[in-house]
């Protein structure tokens, strides 16, 4: 019924005439009958109106689909919105495609691009909208990516994940300050990054370095805060140390991805300013020993502590952990250590036991004599230390709580209780 012409226009005219005489007729009646009340006759004769407005609205869009406002003065609807993309051909080997939800915004993907010359032909085309949602480049061998790279172009997302990058110019994402909210440059081969650059991105949550070839974050040091970064994931790099500072420009890091590095050590409250702290990775690394404040944290939320296939014969000093929570699941494997000592372990596995948190000791084979007593004589940590394993590969909690207490008690006992409490070294 909505197809080109007047006729449709007309056929909403009349019903719009038509609805407006009645109430037009209506609000007469009501206005003769009750002259001493005009005030509220007026308002309900606007009232009226609108409801007048509202029906025509609704028989237009009933009718012909579309809004008033949709159509041409002839009746023609609106001209179809334009593809926010390039001619296919001139973008290959990149698809492009408007975005479901933003109408007349664009997202790129492109596979296999032989070199960074032919990514710069995709940007230098006209997009009708310059600020595209996404950028995606996997399977290819971008090399370097010069800084005029994207032609004045923005993202709010960029993924070169497996792009084949070997190094990327300072200002190649100038353009995208403020709008870029996601990085993702894993799996290529840099060697190095402007970690100093990161706070002119204010809104960036996510950036993902993993698989790289990188030596060194410290250029984080002493730039001005970043608070927004979320994700920070730097696995599988050459990392060899941790500056002490490294993480206080970067404030609200609540997912830090650093295992399979070549750690060796790390500083005393080295994570202390991530507040927001939730999961920390640190296995496959070559760290040595711990020491007090190492694993210091200020965070109340702390999920997930991953400390597997270090060492070898992983050594500990007092007081490596605080700020461990109640929930937090501690993974310990694999680090070849044979001491348990409570001035180590005995705060953390408190605190894990109050709620449902754990430390996994799966791998370490422990000595077994006076020293694990605390340990024996509590079973309430004894459930939140997961498989706690004697040199003869007996569990803690299988030995003979009361052989070991005579045994002991002829001894040095060891230091704390089966409360948590410190005590001078004694007899049983």
């Amino acid at each position: 019924m909505c197809s080109p012409g007047v006729h449709e226009l007309s056929v909403t005219s009349e019903i719009k005439t038509r609805v407006q005489k009645e109430f037009v007729i209506s609000s007469s009646t009501v206005s003769l009958s009750t002259v001493e009340h005009r005030g509220e006759t007026r308002k309900s004769v606007k009232q009226m109106t609108m409801q007048v407005e509202v029906i025509i609205l609704a028989l237009s869009f009933a009718l012909c689909g579309t809004f008033p406002w949709h159509q041409t003065p002839s009746g023609q609807e609106a001209p179809p919105r334009a593809d926010p993309c390039p001619s296919a051909d001139l973008i290959a080997p990149c698809e492009c495609w408007e975005e479901e939800e933003l109408p007349g915004v664009a997202s790129l993907m492109c596979e296999e691009v032989d070199g960074a010359h032919a990514l710069d032909t995709v940007f230098l085309q006209d997009f009708p909208n310059p600020n595209l949602m996404s950028l995606t480049v996997a399977r290819s061998n971008l090399g370097h990516l010069p800084q005029d790279i994207f032609h004045g172009k923005t993202f709010q997302s960029v993924r070169l994940t497996g792009g084949g990058v070997s190094s990327l110019a300072p200002a190649a994402l100038d353009n995208s300050r403020e709008t870029l909210t996601q990085f993702f440059v894993n799996d290529n081969q840099l060697t190095n990054f402007s970690l100093q650059d990161l706070h002119l991105f204010p809104h960036v949550n996510a950036l993902y370095l993993s698989n790289n070839q990188l030596l060194s974050i410290d250029a984080l040091v002493g730039m001005p805060e970043q608070a927004t970064l979320s994700a920070f994931f730097v696995s599988q790099n050459y990392l060899t140390s941790l500056h002490p500072d490294v993480f206080k420009s970067v404030p609200g890091i609540g997912s830090l991805r650093l295992d399979n590095n070549r750690l060796t050590h790390l500083s005393p409250r080295l994570f202390y300013p991530l507040y927001q702290l939730q999961v920390l990775t640190l296995y496959d690394n070559t760290i040595l020993q711990l020491g007090t404040g190492d694993l210091w944290f200020s965070t109340p939320i702390l999920r997930s502590l991953d400390l597997r296939n270090n060492g070898p014969g992983l050594l500990w000093e007092a007081d490596v952990f605080r700020g461990v929570g109640f929930d937090t699941k501690v993974d310990l494997a694999n680090n070849r250590f044979h001491k348990l000592e409570y001035d180590v372990f005995g705060p953390v596995l408190k605190n894990v036991s109050t709620f449902f948190g754990f430390v996994n000791f799966v791998g370490n084979y422990l000595t077994c004599d006076c020293s694990v007593l605390w340990l024996v004589m509590d079973e309430a940590l004894q459930r939140r230390a997961y498989s706690a394993t004697c040199k003869n590969f007996t569990y803690v909690d299988d030995l003979d709580r009361d052989a070991m207490m005579a045994e002991c008690a002829t001894g040095p006992m060891v230091r704390g209780n089966g409360d948590g409490g410190d005590s001078e070294d004694n007899d049983l």
